[in-house]
């Protein structure tokens, strides 16, 4: 991609389904034996994140010691994650209240046993 090209625009759904998959794909990069495939998949999933304008945070990760000996590990965020939508984008809200009388079990009744 040139330092030209905007990003693409979609939806915020779609944006939130795109950070999940790229999310699972660094995952998967995370389990390859051979570096060289990581390095691959990565440059993959981060040049697609470029393409649709999605930010990668970095994390830094902080190893001491303390007064007892035990391992301290810090994580610091570097960057920003990116939580604003695209212009013109709707969120879909996922979750609502329920009132009493929707409310359901997802546990069976407990039947007596013959």
């Amino acid at each position: 991609m040139n330092d030209k090209t905007l990003p693409y625009i979609v939806d915020l759904e779609t944006k939130e389904l795109l950070v999940a998959s790229l999310n699972h794909l660094e995952m998967f990069a995370d389990a390859q034996v051979d570096t060289e495939t990581e390095f691959e998949i990565r440059y993959i999933n981060r040049d697609l994140g470029r393409k649709f304008g999605i930010k990668l945070p970095r994390v830094e990760v902080e190893e001491s010691k303390d007064a007892d000996g035990n391992l301290v590990i810090t994580l610091k965020q570097n960057e920003e994650q990116d939580v604003e939508a695209p212009p013109h984008a709707t969120a879909k809200r996922h979750l609502r209240l329920v009132k009493p009388e929707e409310a359901s079990s997802s546990v069976d009744p407990e039947t007596p046993s013959p």
